[in-house]
């Protein structure tokens, strides 16, 4: 009862720093990279008849996804009126 009474007033959805939201928003950009990555990969390797290397194909999705949302948020920047 003691750690509720304490607690009680602390809002449950407490707001982050905009950077801790630009990290968070990376982490997942490269979560949801690598694993649609694998996904394609393994498809295509599949057709091609080539030997499959997730490890390679893991990093190269994750660094494309990465660049691109990145990219596309930095272009995308000044165009919106103030």
């Amino acid at each position: 009862m003691i750690f509720l009474r304490k607690y009680a007033k602390i809002p449950l959805i407490v707001r982050r720093p905009k950077t801790m939201k630009l990290i968070a928003s990376n982490l997942v950009v490269i979560f949801w990279a690598l694993i649609f990555g694998e996904i394609i990969g393994y498809i295509a390797n599949q057709l091609e008849v080539l030997p499959y290397n997730p490890m390679q194909i893991g990093i190269t999705a994750a660094i494309v996804g990465f660049c691109a949302t990145n990219g596309i948020y930095l272009i995308s920047k000044g165009s919106f009126s103030k």
